[in-house]
């Protein structure tokens, strides 16, 4: 687990055992994991794959649900996770 700080350094590095959660900026660009380079490839290797779109438009296609619980005798309203 990591903190805020981290948000821009290079995650994909980490072992997948790793998860981690962080804020990010309305208008951050998300894409894919670079792909593989390819051996005797001319240039430099990708460090960004595909284009996936700002963290904005990426939520508005995701249905939310908004859940009702019972927290610390409150009703409470709750974003899954």
């Amino acid at each position: 687990m990591t903190d805020a700080a981290y948000h821009g350094k290079p995650l994909h590095t980490l072992p997948k055992a790793v998860s981690w959660t962080c804020r990010i900026p309305r208008n951050a660009v998300l894409y894919e994991l670079p792909p593989t380079p390819v051996a005797k490839q001319r240039g430099r290797p990708r460090t960004k794959g595909e284009r996936l779109g700002q963290v904005a438009e990426l939520a508005a296609t995701r249905s939310w649900k908004i859940h009702r619980l019972r927290l610390y005798d409150k009703q409470r309203s709750a974003w899954p996770s």
